[in-house]
């Protein structure tokens, strides 16, 4: 599979995070990004499956096998166009991508429960640990509200030209 799978050993860590080949400072944007959504739904396929489900969707994105507007909308947050397969590639491999609620959802509409919300904050600790991003975006108003409860503090982001 593209990109680089990381298993990182986390308790109940069930989707592993996308990190693209280009991630961090060799990006075409030069800096660590991660983009953080809510969840996924459907069913569990067993461990194996459920942790590199994240990959295997991107790597559809990518590659045209899968569309939907959410994550071409993230695409053209970042960049005008990721129409063909060599800019999608470009783009998803410049960033990082994580799903803060590790629990299956059954369908879209279905917020994430208490339980979920709570299970995910050690999670994303250690997540953001591992990937150390300079910037995260966050592409679910529930999970910014969420975050912004969780994890007051932070730094706005600074972009130094001159480095």
């Amino acid at each position: 599979m593209n990109g680089w799978i990381l298993y990182m050993k986390i308790d109940n860590l069930l989707f592993h995070p996308w990190r693209g080949n280009h991630y961090g400072n060799e990006s075409i944007f030069q800096i660590p990004i991660l983009i953080v959504g809510e969840s996924n739904y459907g069913e569990s396929g067993g461990p194996e499956e459920d942790a590199v489900f994240t990959h295997g969707l991107i790597n559809s994105i990518i590659d045209a096998r899968w569309k939907h507007n959410f994550f071409s909308n993230i695409q053209r947050s970042f960049v005008e166009n990721a129409d063909t397969q060599e800019l999608r590639s470009e783009f998803w491999h410049s960033v990082a991508h994580h799903e803060y609620i590790q629990d299956w959802l059954p369908t879209h509409g279905i917020a994430p429960d208490e339980r979920m919300w709570e299970k995910a904050k050690p999670i994303f600790r250690e997540v953001v640990a591992e990937l150390k991003p300079k910037c995260i975006l966050f592409v679910c108003k529930r999970v910014f509200e969420r975050i912004s409860l969780d994890f007051p503090a932070s730094t706005p982001l600074v972009i130094d030209k001159d480095n």
